[in-house]
C-alpha cells in the first residue's frame, strides 16, 4: 500500500514515467530503464555498461521470483509447502516461521 502511494505520488508530479504498474505485486517498472553511472575522469565502454545492465535486470528478475533463484542458482529443490513459504513470506513485513524436526 505504501509503495503504491508513492508511486500514484511521483506519477502525479512527472519525476518517473510509468511503462506499466502491475497490479498483482504492486511492481513498478519504468520505460526508461537504465544504470545510472557516474560522472568521473573515466569513460565506461559500452560492452561493460550493457553488462551492468543485464547483471540489474537478472538481479530484478531474482529478487521478484525468490523460489526460482532457489532452484536455479542453488541448486535446492523445494517441496510445494516450501515453495510456497518462501513465496508468501517474500514480501512481507513481519514473517516468523516455525520449524521442527521429525
Amino acid at each position: 500500500m505504501i509503495f503504491q502511494n508513492i508511486a500514484t505520488r511521483l506519477v502525479s508530479e512527472g519525476v518517473v514515467l510509468l511503462d506499466q504498474i502491475l497490479e498483482q505485486n504492486n511492481i513498478v517498472l519504468p520505460s526508461d530503464y537504465k544504470v545510472f553511472v557516474k560522472p568521473n575522469d573515466y569513460s565506461m565502454s559500452q560492452r561493460k555498461l550493457e553488462r551492468y545492465e543485464q547483471i540489474a535486470k537478472i538481479k530484478a528478475y531474482y529478487q521478484r521470483n525468490p523460489v526460482k533463484f532457489m532452484q536455479e542458482v542453488l541448486g535446492a529443490e523445494l517441496f510445494d509447502a516450501q515453495a510456497y513459504c518462501v513465496q508468501m513470506s517474500w514480501n512481507k513485513p513481519y514473517v516468523l516461521w516455525v520449524c521442527s524436526r521429525g
